[in-house]
């Protein structure tokens, strides 16, 4: 029996390969079914287990073999106290992997959350120097014991990191759909939850972006933007000639060929407004251009109205926009 391959087993962290070679292998084996159905019942009766950080397999393995040692001298019993010691070391392997799963997943870390409202933006810098820039209505997170040697963060929004170089240990940044790995960098990731793509724009460095399961989807080079379509899993990789992607944090905001109704999210975003879009025969008109932070809402309203015949009316909570037929 494979202890290893039916630790993974039992903790949902086997691969689609190790999955089919286990089940191939209890099929073809009582006794590794029966292994199997004791170990599975011992996992699922011990609710877990309360673990420890550390496992000492050598001295539990020894532990057991001198449980082994008092057992009666009899085949069977020999047999029973294989098993005993199997399931013993399966116990023990099952908590390893178990533990790693929940270490992977931070679940006995604190972490720092912090939400920036819509219209506004903050900066902040971390233990390691690391430089972050957060766009309005982002949430970002990283754990209280972030260090050099602990780089993991936490992205639902929009931020530009200017990363620390370290060789060693990689920056990463989790989202809902992706996961960006880096080594030091300066590069922009937008990957709001409601979106139905996530952006990563890299300025300079290398970085890599990672399906949730691990798996390495592409690697950018410096210019390079990748865009993870949400609903296919598809990723594109598109050159880029300059940073307007990640001019937000010096207060400009370009928009390249989006629809309308995307545009108002984002100046809902930017402003801190509610805008009800009432035409249908707006939302899928594209536009091109540039607006500035210090300029208001309403002046960035007249703008678009230069090419877009729309009007619209301000109440006390929403601003709403309806067609005007020229």
């Amino acid at each position: 029996m494979n202890w290893d391959l039916l630790a993974r087993y039992i903790t949902k962290n086997a691969t689609d390969e190790e999955i089919k070679q286990f089940e191939e292998l209890i099929s073809e084996s009582a006794e590794h079914k029966e292994v199997y159905e004791s170990a599975y019942k011992l996992w699922e009766e011990s609710e877990h287990f309360a673990f420890e950080k550390e496992y000492d397999v050598n001295k539990e393995w020894s532990n057991t073999a001198v449980k082994i040692r008092k057992t009666k001298s009899v085949k069977r019993n020999l047999y029973a106290a294989f098993r005993y010691a199997a399931v013993v070391l399966l116990t023990i392997l099952i908590s390893y992997q178990y533990f790693n799963q929940a270490s992977n997943q931070d679940l006995d870390v604190a972490w720092h959350k912090i939400y920036v409202p819509k219209g506004e933006q903050t900066t902040l810098t971390l233990a390691d120097g690391t430089k972050v820039n957060l766009n309005s209505e982002t949430h970002f997170s990283y754990p209280a014991n972030y260090s050099a040697f602990n780089r993991k963060t936490r992205l639902n929004g929009e931020a530009f990191f200017d990363v620390v170089k370290d060789p060693d240990y990689p920056f990463e940044v989790e989202s809902k759909y992706q996961t960006v790995k880096v080594f030091g960098t300066g590069f922009n990731v937008k990957a709001y939850d409601g979106s139905d793509r996530s952006i990563t724009t890299l300025l300079h460095g290398k970085v890599s972006v990672y399906l949730p399961n691990d798996e390495e989807l592409i690697a950018l080079k410096p210019n390079q933007q990748s865009v993870l379509n949400h609903s296919t899993q598809e990723i594109a990789l598109f050159n880029i000639d300059n940073d307007i992607d990640v001019c937000w944090k010096d207060g400009v905001h370009y928009f390249k060929n989006i629809g309308f109704e995307e545009l108002i999210q984002q100046i809902e975003r930017w402003y801190g407004v509610k805008i009800v879009l009432s035409s249908e025969r707006l939302k899928d008109v594209r536009f091109t251009g540039k607006f500035f932070k210090d300029q208001t809402v309403w002046e960035v309203l007249d703008l678009l109205k230069l090419t877009l015949p729309f009007d619209y009316t301000a109440g006390k909570r929403t601003i709403e926009i309806k067609y005007k037929s020229k």
